[in-house]
């Protein structure tokens, strides 16, 4: 291509690239109770500085107030290498609407867009209550005594301050480990105290099925606070072993591993864990765990800590996820629904003799059953392989299964309102008759009706 053409084409491509940004960014506009003409400025005058990026909501979850503002305003120039914008409120106070800054974010090692939102309030003391109408902003540096940066600012969003922004967290779910911390055996020298509660919600954990990818948590505890700047938490992996459960700390989370555009999904290398216990994974695979075992994880502030400095010590929930599986692994729901113990009226197979066909895919039973007050089903084999729903409808009754061998069934009925011992389980058993058994078996019908994931027995 022609020199002169080349550079022609590069400067069209950035001047379409900066209207798009900045045409997506006027789809936003200021929302205000009067015009800019009647606020009063404690700090810098933004109102005449263009909106380049977009601030589509405003929101608090716990004790953060999330600001999910564009990319693009991680690309603004910084202060000091760090800090490259302000927080600004607009609230009335004194008997007129005034605006100021009340908190710096920064851009690097993340994209932060988030802030506690006990930090906000006023150089005179204000600060706001529950119901109060007020206007957010996000602008370049604008504080008086700052350099200022670049002059480019967000839409500005109203929100009414709500109550549970200065209260704790919700409750978070129910441990999903099925012993107490007491019982568990900590491998190390920084156990989690056995009565330490959970104050912080995981609500996700998932991991590639490649075992040199990454796995990944989505929790609330950006604000957790850091020894050095860096790292914030730990996170423990707690295992299953010839009948005890052993946990133990393996890795440090911080800013670094927070996945890029969120502010609460942190990502480490799953190849990060190991050595602990040595007798639980074999050398051959590296003192490493196998893939689709049982992890349970938890998050907690710094308890193995580098730098010695000590902290009160918090933890969220514990998460059960099958390691390296592919699947995303959810929380238990809080109890909504019946407090009743759920009961199995019958669980039943037809037929309970299956003849096998060579090279006939239709080796098929079907399994029925009564439930009542049952939240959810288990659906277990002999073999190891398993199914859980987690949307389960009463109206389904059954599911077809393929079968290649001799299979006991055993279907749990799950209630979160009532303890697991009392879960009722039940079993029917299928014999095979014919073709020579190859091992296998899929569940096929109760990811579709029940919303589950089926994993298969390696």
């Amino acid at each position: 291509m022609d020199t002169r053409y080349s550079e022609l084409f590069i400067i069209v491509l950035l001047l379409l690239i900066g209207f798009v940004g900045k045409a997506n960014a006027q789809l936003y506009q200021d929302t205000l109770p009067v015009p800019f003409s009647e606020i009063v400025w404690d700090h810098t005058d933004v109102s005449g500085w263009p909106i380049t990026a977009a601030l589509p909501t405003v929101s608090i979850v716990g004790s953060v107030l999330h600001m999910p503002v564009d990319d693009s305003v991680c690309g603004w120039k910084t202060l000091d290498g760090k800090v490259n914008a302000n927080v600004w409120v607009i609230a009335h106070r004194g008997g007129k609407w005034k605006a100021n800054t009340w908190d710096f974010l920064r851009h690097t090692p993340f994209c932060q867009k988030s802030k506690l939102a006990e930090h906000i309030g006023a150089p005179d003391g204000w600060e706001p209550v529950a119901g109060e109408k007020l206007y957010i902003m996000v602008s370049g540096i604008a504080r008086p005594g700052y350099a200022e940066t670049i002059h480019e600012r967000t839409n500005i969003v109203e929100y009414f301050w709500k109550e549970s922004a200065t209260q704790p967290l919700e409750q978070p779910p129910k441990d999903q480990v099925p012993v107490p911390l007491s019982q568990i055996i900590w491998e190390g020298s920084n156990p989690i105290p056995p009565d330490l509660p959970a104050t912080r919600t995981m609500h996700e954990v998932w991991g590639d099925t490649n075992t040199h990818g990454q796995v990944c948590w989505r929790a609330d505890i950006t604000d957790w606070p850091s020894p050095d700047g860096h790292v914030n938490s730990n996170i423990f992996a707690i295992v299953l072993y010839e009948g005890k459960y052993y946990g133990f700390p393996w890795d440090y989370m911080g800013w670094k591993n927070i996945k890029p555009g969120t502010d609460n999904v942190y990502c480490k290398g799953q190849e990060h864990l190991g050595d602990y216990p040595k007798s639980q994974w074999p050398e051959s695979l590296g003192n490493k765990p196998v893939q689709g075992e049982d992890i349970w994880h938890v998050a907690t502030t710094i308890i193995s800590n580098p730098s010695g400095a000590g902290f009160d010590h918090q933890r969220t929930n514990i998460v059960k996820c099958q390691w390296a599986s592919g699947i995303s692994c959810f929380p238990p729901k809080p109890c909504t629904g019946s407090e009743e113990t759920p009961v199995i009226r019958s669980f039943t197979a037809e037929p309970v003799k299956v003849t096998l066909i060579p090279n006939n895919e239709n080796n098929n039973l079907l399994l029925r059953w009564d439930t009542e007050f049952a939240d959810n089903l288990r659906l277990e084999t002999n073999h190891g392989d398993f199914v859980e729903t987690n949307d389960y409808s009463p109206d389904v009754d059954g599911v077809w299964v393929r079968i290649e061998e001799d299979t006991t069934f055993m279907l749990t009925a799950i209630n979160d309102c009532t303890p697991e011992d009392e879960w009722p389980s039940a079993l029917v058993t299928v014999e095979t008759q014919g073709l020579v058994p190859t091992g296998a078996l899929s569940i096929l019908l109760l990811n579709e009706y029940g919303n589950a994931t089926t994993v298969p027995n390696e």
